[in-house]
């Protein structure tokens, strides 16, 4: 019998970090894991990514409603333009 060589999962994980994707040597398993990895990889990310919008709104926000304050325009300016 002959066994077929498959990547170890040093290769494997070398192959995600660089930037030339090679999946030839990855057997269906390993491609399949791989790329479910990368679905949550993308997640996280595209949740951290919303996350940090919020913050940013929010920032915005205070910091126009200080500037407002510093010049003086009238609270209700201030409510529409939120």
């Amino acid at each position: 019998m002959s066994s077929i060589p498959t990547p170890s999962l040093t290769r494997v994980c070398c192959v995600l970090s660089s930037e030339d994707l090679d999946v030839s040597g990855l057997s269906l398993h390993q491609a399949k894991r791989l790329e479910m990895e990368s679905q949550v990889r993308v997640l996280e990310l595209e949740a951290n990514l919303q996350k940090e919008r919020e913050r940013l709104a929010t920032l915005r926000r205070q910091h126009y409603r200080l500037a407002g304050e510093l010049e003086g325009w009238e609270q209700q300016d201030i409510i529409n333009s939120t």
